[in-house]
């Protein structure tokens, strides 16, 4: 018995340790503080793409009790989501997390239904939304080249669709392929075409999504080696981001 004890014990432990760990993993930061009227009140906390992308949202309550009755939360893409927050909350309470429906959401705004409803001896309460923000990894680099491909530009790709020409030119020399690698993040191309020197143009059968820290691989180019003019390229960053997607793209002589 007493074993058996001390393994739950222990398994105990173990689990309340975890659960430290993961909320300690969890950055919460301020996303405003509104005063509370007495009477039936709306209020608008803005919030905006700059702030990141959050997982979850916290309320906590100053200075007077508080009644929450409803809140919305309107995101970066044009969707909302009523999050179901009812609760009666003393000064210096913080409820527990409310989940967003999906993954690293951006907010737009927050609005919420409440009203301060203690004794007005003790003044208008004040409501703080503290959110869970997704603090995304670093960057991936830019692959490096094998050897033999020779640099021949990079481009940042817009978040509509976008049309960039990478220059190449005699100077260059000639190539058999081409490649395209993509850093930050993933990346949507609707065509990318090479015209070469002599006025011959060539459409390579690149559609569709391309990954983060991935390749098109290699493009063989028809005929023998071919001086490359320039190469087009119509693509777009997918999805919202702070940062648009980057191409590096590579010619193998």
């Amino acid at each position: 018995m007493f074993t058996k004890s001390l393994l739950s014990g222990v398994a105990g432990l173990s689990l309340l340790a975890l659960a430290s760990a993961t909320a300690q993993a969890a950055t919460w930061v301020n996303l405003g503080v509104q005063s509370v009227e007495f009477s039936t009140d709306r209020d608008v906390f803005h919030i905006g793409w700059s702030a990141g992308r959050f997982e979850s949202l916290k309320f906590k309550v100053m200075g007077n009790q508080v009644e929450i009755a409803d809140v919305i939360v309107f995101y970066g893409n044009g969707t909302k989501e009523h999050l179901n927050v009812k609760e009666h909350l003393q000064p210096g309470e913080i409820t527990a997390a409310y989940d967003l429906k999906g993954d690293h959401r951006l907010i737009k705004r927050v609005e919420v239904l409440y009203h301060t409803e203690g004794s007005g001896a003790f003044g208008k309460a004040k409501v703080q939304i503290l959110g869970s923000r997704f603090d995304a990894p670093a960057p991936a680099p830019t692959p490096s080249p094998s050897a033999g491909w020779e640099h021949l530009g990079d481009r940042n790709v817009g978040f509509i669709s976008d049309h960039d020409s990478v220059q190449v030119g005699p100077d260059k020399g000639k190539f058999r392929a081409i490649k395209m690698d993509v850093s930050r993040h993933n990346i949507f191309v609707y065509n990318l075409r090479v015209k070469f020197m002599n006025g011959d143009v060539q459409d390579l059968p690149v559609n569709g999504l391309i990954q983060a820290g991935s390749s098109t691989g290699y493009l063989d180019l028809p005929g023998n080696l071919r001086t490359i003019d320039r190469i087009d390229v119509v693509y777009k960053t997918q999805g919202l981001h702070l940062k648009q997607a980057q191409v590096a793209v590579y010619g193998k002589h």
